[in-house]
């Protein structure tokens, strides 16, 4: 029988059954990235279960506002500072430095298009992170992109990813479900999990 898509699932059910699964797998909860994080939810979900910091990039200003409201409600509950441990940054993670154009799809969600624009483009390995232990990424298609921006990071600290596959998004960029999953594997990462739209891979 074909697999139908989860599509009646919201993105906070998603988060709910996808994130649990992540954490079976991390061994230490010190930093997490959080790639496309819209409004926050996840960047707030990491926090509650125990991480330190995490660093959040979004590319729409907007959502980068929502998200660091939501990193500082969870800190002054905790009666920490915010901008010691965590941020997030306006900035859209992918394979190269440069400058994307940012298309709004709706009120809280949109996808980048390379070439001249607004949107500063940043890749994974330029952060030179002390460390790294969970990355999840839900970029709108550049999933593969922001991953060969981190080659480097990905291979030194080997974090758990949690990555949104969706092929008609990926085709944006000219990927594809096979060409993300080789690039993950041949890095020597293994799949755990697999519904749609994430997967989850450790080492």
């Amino acid at each position: 029988m074909k697999k139908t898509p989860s599509a009646t699932l919201t993105p906070e059910e998603e988060l709910k059954r996808d994130l649990p699964v992540a954490m079976e797998h991390v061994r230490e909860t010190g930093l997490a990235v959080d790639g496309g994080s819209n409004v926050g939810a996840w960047s707030r979900a990491m926090l509650e279960l125990g991480f330190n910091s995490v660093w959040a990039f979004e590319p729409d200003p907007d959502n980068c506002t929502r998200t660091m409201d939501a990193i500082k409600e969870v800190y002054y509950l905790r009666g920490n500072n915010p901008a010691q441990h965590s941020h997030c940054y306006c900035l859209a993670l992918m394979h190269k430095a440069g400058w994307a154009s940012f298309n709004r799809r709706s009120h809280s969600s949109g996808y980048l298009t390379m070439g001249p624009g607004k949107v500063q483009m940043v890749t994974l390995d330029q952060l030179k992170l002390p460390r790294l232990d969970l990355l999840k990424l839900d970029v709108e298609g550049a999933e593969l992109l922001a991953l060969r921006g981190g080659e480097r990071t990905v291979r030194e600290f080997k974090p758990v990813i949690i990555v949104e596959v969706i092929p008609r998004q990926l085709a944006r960029f000219g990927h594809s479900k096979l060409a993300l999953e080789a690039h993950l594997a041949e890095a020597g990462a293994r799949k755990v999990h697999d519904k749609y739209p994430n997967q989850v891979w450790t080492w």
